[in-house]
This record gives C-alpha cells, sequence and structure tokens, in this order.
C-alpha cells in the first residue's frame, strides 16, 4: 500500500478514535477520504504495520489491531491506530 493511502486510514482511524472492522473501515474511509481500497487490502496494512513494528522499525503511528478488554490480546477483526512508540 501506498504511503499516502496509509496516511489517509490513519488520519480517519484518528478521527473516529475507537477500533472499526474492515468492512466499515473501508466505508467510511471511500466516503470521507475518496479512498477506493477495499477490506482486503486494508487487512495486509495491519499484518504489514504489526511485521515492521515486531522487526523494530520506528514510526510515529501504526495501525493495529485493536485489543481485548480480557487478557489484552490481539483482534485482528478490528482496526485502530497507536500513536505510541515501540519501546513503549
Amino acid at each position: 500500500m501506498d504511503d499516502e493511502s496509509r496516511v489517509k486510514i490513519l488520519r480517519l482511524l484518528g478521527r473516529i478514535y475507537t477500533p472499526i472492522a474492515a468492512d466499515d473501515l473501508d466505508m467510511c474511509v471511500d466516503l470521507t477520504e475518496g479512498l477506493h481500497i477495499g477490506e482486503e487490502q486494508l487487512v495486509e496494512l495491519l499484518a504489514a504495520d504489526r511485521a515492521e513494528f515486531l522487526s523494530g522499525i520506528t514510526r510515529p503511528v501504526w495501525a493495529c489491531p485493536a485489543l481485548e478488554v480480557r487478557g489484552g490480546g490481539a483482534n485482528d477483526e478490528f482496526f485502530t491506530r497507536s500513536d505510541w512508540p515501540v519501546w513503549a
């Protein structure tokens, strides 16, 4: 995914400020940002950001899975964003 698309998705995730399912995120980013991306590419973005995060790449903002309330495990069905640095 290109950087411009990633920025638009992260901007929207910052505006809605709540975890959101991939199909809903796809609809919202289309309506607000004019970005026709598709649910499959959104899932690919999440996987790519997770891989880069785990490899130690430093970036100010990440697309990431929501965390389950109990246990704190990743819920890959919902997107959110993290502005936390890798070390945190």
